[in-house]
Protein backbone atom coordinates (compact mmCIF):
# COMPACT_ATOMS: atom_id res chain seq x y z
CA UNK A 1 0.00 0.00 0.00
CA UNK A 2 2.87 2.36 0.85
CA UNK A 3 4.44 1.70 -2.53
CA UNK A 4 1.18 2.51 -4.30
CA UNK A 5 0.88 5.84 -2.43
CA UNK A 6 4.46 6.80 -3.30
CA UNK A 7 3.84 5.82 -6.92
CA UNK A 8 0.69 7.99 -7.09
CA UNK A 9 2.49 10.95 -5.49
CA UNK A 10 5.40 10.57 -7.93
CA UNK A 11 2.97 10.39 -10.84
CA UNK A 12 1.13 13.54 -9.70
CA UNK A 13 4.42 15.42 -9.26
CA UNK A 14 5.59 14.35 -12.72
CA UNK A 15 2.42 15.62 -14.39
CA UNK A 16 2.44 18.81 -12.33
CA UNK A 17 6.02 19.63 -13.34
CA UNK A 18 5.24 18.86 -16.99
CA UNK A 19 2.28 21.26 -16.94
CA UNK A 20 4.26 23.93 -15.07
CA UNK A 21 7.14 23.90 -17.56
CA UNK A 22 5.09 24.62 -20.66
CA UNK A 23 7.30 25.04 -23.72
CA UNK A 24 7.36 28.59 -25.07
CA UNK A 25 7.49 28.98 -28.84
CA UNK A 26 8.20 32.13 -30.85
CA UNK A 27 6.60 32.14 -34.30
CA UNK A 28 8.45 34.41 -36.73
CA UNK A 29 6.65 35.07 -40.05
CA UNK A 30 8.77 34.16 -43.07
CA UNK A 31 6.79 36.08 -45.67
CA UNK A 32 5.83 32.91 -47.54
CA UNK A 33 2.66 32.23 -45.58
CA UNK A 34 4.54 30.13 -43.02
CA UNK A 35 6.35 30.88 -39.78
CA UNK A 36 9.63 29.77 -38.26
CA UNK A 37 8.98 28.16 -34.87
CA UNK A 38 11.75 28.88 -32.35
CA UNK A 39 12.00 27.18 -28.93
CA UNK A 40 14.66 27.66 -26.27
CA UNK A 41 16.26 24.33 -25.35
CA UNK A 42 18.93 23.12 -22.94
CA UNK A 43 22.37 24.41 -23.97
CA UNK A 44 25.28 22.06 -24.58
CA UNK A 45 28.53 22.69 -26.46
CA UNK A 46 28.05 19.40 -28.28
CA UNK A 47 24.48 20.29 -29.27
CA UNK A 48 24.93 21.18 -32.97
CA UNK A 49 26.79 17.90 -33.60
CA UNK A 50 24.38 15.82 -31.51
CA UNK A 51 21.32 17.32 -33.22
CA UNK A 52 22.75 16.63 -36.67
CA UNK A 53 23.77 13.06 -35.86
CA UNK A 54 20.40 12.28 -34.31
CA UNK A 55 18.45 13.83 -37.22
CA UNK A 56 20.46 12.08 -39.92
CA UNK A 57 20.12 8.70 -38.19
CA UNK A 58 16.43 8.98 -37.23
CA UNK A 59 14.76 10.65 -40.25
CA UNK A 60 15.11 7.56 -42.51
CA UNK A 61 13.70 5.38 -39.72
CA UNK A 62 10.70 7.62 -39.07
CA UNK A 63 10.10 8.43 -42.76
CA UNK A 64 11.41 5.46 -44.82
CA UNK A 65 10.72 7.24 -48.14
CA UNK A 66 12.31 10.52 -46.99
CA UNK A 67 14.68 12.62 -49.01
CA UNK A 68 17.39 14.82 -47.47
CA UNK A 69 17.44 18.07 -49.45
CA UNK A 70 20.18 19.96 -47.59
CA UNK A 71 22.23 19.43 -44.44
CA UNK A 72 24.90 21.19 -42.41
CA UNK A 73 26.60 19.49 -39.50
CA UNK A 74 28.20 22.66 -38.15
CA UNK A 75 27.93 26.16 -39.52
CA UNK A 76 29.02 29.60 -38.40
CA UNK A 77 27.08 32.67 -39.36
CA UNK A 78 29.40 35.47 -40.43
CA UNK A 79 26.96 38.15 -39.34
CA UNK A 80 27.37 36.88 -35.76
CA UNK A 81 30.28 34.41 -35.71
CA UNK A 82 29.55 33.24 -32.17
CA UNK A 83 26.21 31.83 -33.40
CA UNK A 84 26.76 28.18 -34.33
CA UNK A 85 24.11 26.05 -35.98
CA UNK A 86 23.30 22.71 -37.54
CA UNK A 87 20.42 22.06 -39.87
CA UNK A 88 18.69 19.33 -41.84
CA UNK A 89 16.18 20.03 -44.63
CA UNK A 90 14.16 17.07 -45.79
CA UNK A 91 10.99 15.84 -47.43
CA UNK A 92 9.07 13.19 -45.51
CA UNK A 93 8.41 11.44 -48.80
CA UNK A 94 9.90 11.91 -52.26
CA UNK A 95 6.42 12.60 -53.65
CA UNK A 96 5.49 15.19 -50.99
CA UNK A 97 5.79 18.85 -51.94
CA UNK A 98 6.62 20.13 -48.43
CA UNK A 99 10.20 20.51 -47.23
CA UNK A 100 10.89 20.59 -43.50
CA UNK A 101 13.66 22.95 -42.39
CA UNK A 102 14.82 21.97 -38.91
CA UNK A 103 17.85 22.67 -36.76
CA UNK A 104 19.46 24.20 -33.71
CA UNK A 105 21.40 27.38 -33.09
CA UNK A 106 23.60 28.20 -30.10
CA UNK A 107 25.11 31.43 -28.86
CA UNK A 108 25.83 33.24 -25.60
CA UNK A 109 25.64 29.88 -23.74
CA UNK A 110 22.02 29.36 -24.80
CA UNK A 111 20.41 27.16 -27.43
CA UNK A 112 17.28 27.18 -29.55
CA UNK A 113 15.65 24.70 -31.88
CA UNK A 114 13.87 25.91 -34.98
CA UNK A 115 11.66 24.38 -37.63
CA UNK A 116 9.22 25.17 -40.38
CA UNK A 117 7.60 23.47 -43.32
CA UNK A 118 7.52 25.10 -46.74
CA UNK A 119 6.45 24.20 -50.27
CA UNK A 120 9.44 22.98 -52.28
CA UNK A 121 8.95 25.82 -54.79
CA UNK A 122 9.59 28.41 -52.05
CA UNK A 123 12.35 26.36 -50.35
CA UNK A 124 15.40 28.33 -51.55
CA UNK A 125 13.99 31.75 -50.65
CA UNK A 126 12.68 30.48 -47.32
CA UNK A 127 16.01 28.87 -46.45
CA UNK A 128 17.80 32.19 -47.00
CA UNK A 129 15.28 33.94 -44.74
CA UNK A 130 15.68 31.23 -42.06
CA UNK A 131 19.48 31.71 -42.14
CA UNK A 132 19.06 35.47 -41.66
CA UNK A 133 16.78 34.91 -38.67
CA UNK A 134 18.85 32.26 -36.90
CA UNK A 135 21.96 34.45 -37.20
CA UNK A 136 20.18 36.92 -34.90
CA UNK A 137 18.40 34.61 -32.45
CA UNK A 138 21.12 34.62 -29.74
CA UNK A 139 21.42 38.42 -29.89
CA UNK A 140 17.87 39.63 -30.46
CA UNK A 141 15.41 39.15 -27.57
CA UNK A 142 12.44 39.80 -29.91
CA UNK A 143 13.29 36.57 -31.77
CA UNK A 144 13.39 34.49 -28.58
CA UNK A 145 10.37 32.89 -26.92
CA UNK A 146 9.11 35.10 -24.11
CA UNK A 147 9.94 33.86 -20.62
CA UNK A 148 6.92 34.22 -18.37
Amino acid sequence: MKTLIFFIIALIMTFASAWASEVKVKNVPLGTGVALHIKEIQFSRILPHAYYDQAISSIPGVYPDSQIIAKRRLGYLKKNPSAVYSMVCYKKSKIKKEVTISGVVTGKNKAWSFDTGVDEIAFADTLIRVMEIIADVPFNKSLQPAAE
